[in-house]
C-alpha cells in the first residue's frame, strides 16, 4: 500500500474542483496563494479539541423548582413577550404577553458553547505510552512515590505508571507548563525538571492535573509567615 506524501500535509489550499496546491511552510508568511485556490484546509494530529456544550433535557427542565434568585433574563420578542433562563437547569422561561409562563428545554441536542485546541508532544505521549529501554531506566531513577519500607536486601524497579494512548495525549495536551516538564523529565525524555525542584517551585503555572499542590514560590526575601514556603495568596 502507497500513501501519498502530499495527503499527509497539514496544511493545504483547494480550488472548486478539489485540487491541492500546498504552501512552503518555510517560506514567506502568509503564503502566496494561486489564485482559485480559495479554501484553506488543515488538519493536525497532535491536536486535542475539548468543547463544552449545553445539555438540557425537559425533564430536568419540569422537575426543577426554577429559584428566583437564579433566573437572568435574556431579551424580549416581539410576540412572545420575555425570554429567561434559569441558572439551576439552564431552561428557557418564556412569560407570553398574555400572562402565560411556560419552561422549555431548547438544547437538549447539546448546544455548543466554548470550544479550545490544545496541542501535545508526540515524543512524550509515546514515552508514557511504549518507552524504550533507555527511556525505562531513566524512569526507574526519577520517579520516587511514596513507597512502603522495602524487607533487607530486597531490589524492585519502581516506575511511573503507563498510560493507554488516549489518556497519555488527554495529559499531555492539557498539562501547564509545570506539569509538563515534569513529565518530560520523570519519563526519561532529556528536557524538564522534577517535582519539587527548586525550578519547580519558581514556575508559577497551574492546571487541573497539579492545583491541588499549590504555587510554591518562594518570595524574594524570606518565606510567607502565614503558609511558609507554600503559599496560594501572597507570593
Amino acid at each position: 500500500m502507497r500513501i501519498a506524501s502530499e495527503l499527509l500535509e497539514q496544511i493545504w489550499f483547494e480550488d472548486q474542483e478539489g485540487n491541492r496546491w500546498v504552501p512552503d511552510m518555510e517560506g514567506e508568511m502568509p503564503p502566496d496563494v494561486p489564485l482559485g485556490f480559495f479554501r484553506m484546509c488543515t488538519q493536525f494530529s497532535n491536536h486535542v479539541t475539548e468543547e463544552s456544550r449545553l445539555f438540557v433535557t425537559q425533564g430536568k427542565v419540569d422537575e426543577c423548582p426554577h429559584p428566583e434568585e437564579r433566573y437572568e433574563k435574556i431579551g424580549v420578542m416581539r410576540d412572545d413577550g420575555v425570554i429567561g433562563i434559569c441558572g439551576l437547569c439552564r431552561g428557557r422561561r418564556r412569560t407570553f404577553n398574555n400572562g402565560d409562563v411556560k419552561w422549555v428545554a431548547t438544547s437538549a441536542g447539546g448546544e455548543f458553547e466554548t470550544a479550545s485546541t490544545m496541542s501535545w508532544n508526540p515524543a512524550l505521549v509515546l514515552a508514557m505510552v511504549r518507552p524504550t529501554v533507555e527511556e525505562r531506566e531513566k524512569q526507574n531513577h526519577r520517579w520516587r512515590p511514596e513507597q512502603p519500607a522495602l524487607q533487607v536486601g530486597a531490589t524492585v524497579a519502581i516506575y511511573p505508571p503507563l498510560f493507554e494512548m488516549p489518556e497519555a495525549i488527554i495529559i499531555a495536551a492539557q498539562s501547564c507548563s509545570r506539569c509538563l516538564n515534569v513529565l518530560l523529565y520523570t519519563y526519561g525524555l532529556d528536557d524538564g525538571f522534577a517535582e519539587m525542584s527548586d525550578q519547580w517551585k519558581a514556575h508559577g503555572t497551574e492546571c487541573r492535573f497539579c492545583e491541588h499542590l499549590g504555587h510554591v514560590r518562594k518570595p524574594s526575601e524570606g518565606s510567607c509567615v502565614e503558609h511558609g514556603d507554600v503559599c496560594n495568596e501572597h507570593f
